[in-house]
């Protein structure tokens, strides 16, 4: 009976259009940005969130954010287009985050 149910729960990466998503591949706060380079602290440690035009950033309102006004100090969550990808290399596909600056 929970087979049906679990066959249809997949991964689901949000938009600015679509806010229901799979847990975050990865959150924390924002440290600093270098070029398209978004660093992150998360459980300790520093992680570099690789970003490209296709990556959708917004806010929980569905504003769309450009790179330049992720705020340093801010919550974000990444989302990558496979829970698989290697997050040192793939660049994130979502970034979600409370507000601009």
């Amino acid at each position: 009976m929970l087979l049906p149910a679990i066959a249809c729960a997949g991964y689901e990466v949000p938009s600015i259009d679509n806010p229901v998503s799979s847990p975050p591949s990865l959150s924390g706060t924002v440290i600093k940005i270098s070029g398209n380079i978004v660093i992150v602290a998360s459980g300790g440690t520093e992680v570099s969130v690789l970003t490209n035009r296709q990556t959708h950033i917004f806010t929980f309102y569905g504003g769309l954010v450009l790179l330049d006004e992720i705020c340093s100090d801010a919550g974000i969550e990444v989302w990558y287009a496979r829970p698989e990808d290697n997050a040192r290399i793939a660049p994130a596909a979502s970034i979600r985050l409370p507000a601009t600056c």
